[in-house]
């Protein structure tokens, strides 16, 4: 009897402290290395801005995302920031209502997505008229 109730206490034990596991392991925002080329750019994506080289966190998000840059001299350009399914979500399925309730907490919080790491936009020089 000791043993089936211990072994519940565990059962129970993991399955409250595994749900929402890429929001527990890995957040809800991305850390993005950005630089472009030449350096010295201003970027800016929904809001965020950055002098290449340079970081900015976004908020995860199942969207896709336009970073837009510009330096004098040169033509203003624009990349896109991928989002994709981050696949640490998928460890809620080894828990039993972790299954649900986790990828409603990752699915919820942007949790489940997640950015490339590195972005790199090109500036093509102006032409002297």
């Amino acid at each position: 009897m000791q043993k089936k109730m211990l072994s519940f206490i565990v059962a129970v034990g993991v399955s409250v402290l595994t749900p929402g596991c890429a929001s527990m392991f890995t957040g809800t925002s991305s850390n993005i290395n950005v630089t472009s080329t030449p350096t010295g750019a201003d970027c800016n994506v929904t809001g965020y801005g950055v002098h290449t080289p340079g970081n900015i966190v976004l908020p995860k998000s199942s969207s896709d995302v336009t970073i837009n840059c510009q330096k004098e001299g040169y033509v203003d350009a624009s990349s896109k920031i991928n989002s994709s399914f981050n696949p640490t979500s998928l460890v809620n399925i080894l828990t039993g209502y972790g299954l649900v309730i986790g990828f409603i907490i990752d699915f919820s919080t942007g949790a489940a997505w997640e950015y490339n790491k590195q972005i790199n936009v090109n500036l093509i020089k102006k032409e002297k008229l």
